[in-house]
């Protein structure tokens, strides 16, 4: 594997989501936006320069980030679904993936998170889905994150219980 510094690897990434037109935000190690990309601004009516300096926390609102950011915590989330609050005050449900930057001595340096807007259409989450979500994290957390054992202790094949998790964004 090819070992990128820090800064080519920030750049690669935010280059990559900008050639996509991905709706990306990227912050620093205190969560302070440091870019936005033009369809982030299209999709939540934040402008960049309005953004850049302020937390994440103070753009999104995002009820799940602000009870703890799941990108810091774990460094990586992905297809995380979640609810942003927009400009004009209005939310959209969208699926969330992002990881940290780390340097060489393994501290945090930032992050970079890529949203996707979610078909309000086709709802994915049912109302059994709270306890389902609860009794997989349970399982996942009791066997030490090992996929195998939690669909064991759920009763489930492995590949349910990766459908799932995708599905639930854990």
């Amino acid at each position: 594997m090819i070992k990128m510094s820090e800064s080519a690897e920030r750049s690669s990434a935010a280059a990559l989501a900008e050639i996509a037109d991905l709706p990306y935000f990227r912050v620093d190690a205190d969560r302070n936006v440091v870019e936005m990309s033009p369809a982030m601004e299209r999709l939540t009516g934040f402008q960049a320069e309005g953004a850049i300096g302020r937390s994440c926390l103070n753009i999104h609102r995002c009820e799940e980030c602000l009870a703890g950011c799941g990108v810091f915590d774990r460094h990586t989330v992905l297809d995380r679904r979640l609810e942003l609050y927009r400009a004009d005050g209005s939310t959209i449900h969208v699926r969330k993936s992002g990881r940290v930057f780390v340097d060489d001595e393994g501290r945090i340096t930032g992050a970079i998170e890529v949203v996707r807007p979610l078909d309000e259409s086709h709802s994915e989450v049912t109302d059994d889905a709270p306890g389902e979500i609860d009794a997989i994290r349970d399982a996942l957390a009791a066997t030490r994150y090992r996929r195998t054992d939690a669909a064991r202790v759920l009763g489930m094949s492995r590949t349910t219980l990766w459908r799932k998790m995708k599905e639930y964004g854990l």
